[in-house]
């Protein structure tokens, strides 16, 4: 993935400036992007976008880059404003209203889901900016997940008691990246018995652990099943579910992360075996 992204992605990205490339485009890239990296082919497009996408997805690349030009452009003059339709200014305003950002007044935007603001008027260091653009394209691609019809949509992280600023990305990409039990996880690849039972014959859509007869969904087999095997450490249940489902890394956590993420990978091996063994 290093090497696509510094001299495949590279060459595609170059040259957005007066326009944003359709998002249609920018999904098949990706799709294709993760085909040959040899992604899990149900894992969701949307959580990997999220996890692995901030410096690889054109439809962000694109943004990102023009507020670099921006900042690096501010820090030697003022920047004129253009709603004039093959402006950069007019390509990054909508591109940013598209996505969620409001404008507040020329140069100037708000995030609410992340409460960032994006100031063009003064000057600032281009990667910090870039960071909190990357920072609410995430909270789009979660929301796109979130709308979808698949079974692990319904995520936690913008209600009430909302975490989504305490994710850890890059402790969480490390996870996704340590084996591929853990990015089956991390990318919601996973397929419990109960979910597996309809699409694949001989596969049984009970719990895993011998002695048990329940329905084996992910949350009873991994966290609530009294049948699991005392031969291995299992750590408490998290109370987010980005850690309990995906093993993903949510700082001030209560929780043992690394003991809970090698019981998830042990879990997810377990199931796999037992899918397989006929």
């Amino acid at each position: 993935m290093r090497a696509c992204r510094q001299f495949a992605i590279s060459k595609v990205a170059y040259g957005w400036i007066a326009r944003a490339p359709p998002l249609t485009l920018c999904v098949q890239l990706w799709s294709c992007v993760h085909v040959g990296s040899r992604r899990i082919r149900s894992a969701s497009v949307w959580l990997r976008a999220a996890l692995f996408g901030g410096s690889m997805h054109l439809d962000v690349l694109f943004a990102t880059q023009l507020v670099g030009i921006m900042s690096r452009l501010r820090s030697r003059r003022a920047l004129t404003w253009s709603t004039r339709s093959g402006s950069p200014a007019h390509a990054l305003h909508a591109w940013l209203l598209s996505w969620g950002w409001t404008r507040t007044s020329d140069w100037k935007w708000t995030h609410d889901m992340t409460r960032h603001s994006l100031d063009l008027t003064v000057a600032g260091k281009p990667g910090a900016r870039q960071h909190i653009v990357r920072d609410a394209w995430r909270v789009w691609c979660l929301q796109r997940h979130m709308s979808s019809s698949r079974r692990d949509a319904d995520l936690d992280f913008f209600d009430e008691h909302g975490y989504f600023h305490r994710i850890d990305w890059e402790a969480t990409r490390k996870f996704a990246s340590s084996g591929p039990e853990a990015r089956a996880i991390s990318t919601g690849a996973c397929f419990s018995p109960a979910a597996l039972g309809g699409r694949v014959d001989r596969v049984a859509e009970t719990c895993i652990w011998p002695g048990c007869e329940e329905h084996g969904t992910v949350d009873h087999i991994a966290w609530s099943c009294p049948c699991r095997p005392s031969s291995v450490e299992i750590p408490p249940k998290p109370g987010e579910f980005l850690p309990s489902r995906f093993g993903g890394v949510v700082s001030n956590s209560r929780v043992d992360m690394v003991a809970v993420q090698s019981w998830l990978v042990h879990e997810q091996m377990t199931v796999w075996l037992h899918a397989h063994s006929n």
